[in-house]
């Protein structure tokens, strides 16, 4: 049984740390197939229907068409999903431009003017610059810093650079949390469930477009050169790595909690055992033994003669017929007291009291005393 219980108690320990790399890998978002986001990039738990969400950056706002809004820049943008495969519907395909150069699309609303497309957004992406020079280096900075806006005809319009299709107003989905409340987001969404939830597109907010322009919402940070030439963007910076720890502690705490919480309860179950133990055998050590002769604890042997309480001084005792040797004694006695026994000489050959016969006490000038037989 002891074994057991062992054994159970480390299979639930590496269950709970198997569940929450588990966890972890499904909280993780991805710019493409296999290709992790910098850790401020985080799901977009619009409902709990789906096996895989869109993401967006921490603090910003998640829209449909997998779109999002950094307030802050005021970025229309599209970055990732948490499929690693890159093959859900929830994982935007950013007009297939290259990841190498940028991990996200900047995102620009054509009203239809100037023999552009209506409704349409298309993507604005270090190959899809216009006639602006400075977008072009690559990569693009990861953290969605701004650049001057884009117009839809500075920008290729055609069916490839089509992000989707929509009108300039795009309702927001749920709005992320702030890097200091990002523990409790994720610890609040650990695994998507089946349950079915609507999003109420009464009370979203909905980024619009300039009214009368084909002005970009997007825009784009100064480029970074790695060893004179393109490279693939540059890892997270010191923001990244304290948004990382609040992620890496949202994700660990709970499951930490979890497993102490069963240690404590483990260690509170074989406690009460032993005590129980302890009590069943300090019962049986009580209980009374088969042996006649056995005694209580704490029981004193007394040794008391007859009479030893009663007080002897006024006290008439009557003399009573005696068996002696098969000899019957009356009155007549020498003593006639219990306490004293006869000698042999105070009796006839008959057994009738010789009269010659002294007292005992007179021989040896003590009184005689004698326990009764």
């Amino acid at each position: 049984m002891k074994h057991l219980n062992h054994r159970i108690f480390w299979a639930t320990i590496l269950y709970l740390t198997v569940g929450i790399f588990a966890q972890s890998d499904k909280q993780r978002c991805y710019y493409d197939s296999g290709e992790l986001a910098p850790d401020y990039i985080i799901p977009c738990y619009t409902s709990t229907s789906s096996e895989h969400y869109s993401c967006c950056k921490v603090g910003n706002k998640c829209l449909r068409e997998n779109a999002c809004y950094d307030h802050e820049t005021g970025v229309t943008y599209q970055y990732g999903c948490t499929d690693k495969n890159y093959g859900d519907k929830s994982c935007p395909q950013k007009c297939g431009l290259s990841r190498e150069n940028s991990n996200w699309v900047g995102l620009v609303f054509c009203n239809g003017s100037k023999g552009t497309p209506n409704n349409t957004w298309v993507c604005h992406h270090p190959d899809n610059c216009g006639k602006t020079t400075e977008c072009r280096t690559v990569p693009w900075d990861p953290n969605l810093k701004k650049l001057p806006a884009q117009r839809c005809e500075d920008l290729k319009h055609g069916k490839e650079y089509v992000a989707f299709q929509h009108s300039s107003s795009i309702f927001d989905l749920v709005p992320l949390p702030p890097k200091t409340e990002l523990a409790s987001y994720l610890s609040a969404h650990p695994l998507p469930t089946t349950t079915t939830t609507t999003a109420n597109a009464a009370s979203s907010t909905a980024i619009a477009a300039p009214t009368g322009t084909d002005q970009s919402l997007s825009a784009h940070p100064k480029s970074t050169i790695v060893n004179g030439r393109p490279g693939k963007p540059l890892p997270p910076d010191s923001e990244s790595r304290r948004t990382s720890m609040i992620f890496a502690l949202g994700l660990g705490i709970p499951g930490l909690l979890g497993a102490v919480g069963f240690s404590c309860y483990y260690i509170y179950l074989r406690r009460r055992r032993a005590e129980a133990e302890k009590i069943r055998r300090r019962g049986k050590s009580l209980m009374p033994s088969n042996n006649v002769n056995a005694v209580e604890p704490g029981y004193t042997f007394k040794a008391e003669l007859p009479g030893e309480d009663i007080p002897m001084i006024g006290l008439s005792i009557s003399p009573a017929k005696t068996d002696f040797g098969g000899t019957t004694l009356d009155e007549r006695s020498p003593n006639s007291t219990p306490f004293v026994s006869p000698t042999q000489s105070e009796f006839t050959d008959k057994g009738q009291p010789n009269a010659n016969a002294q007292d005992p006490s007179e021989i040896s000038g003590n009184e005689i005393y004698e326990l009764p037989a």
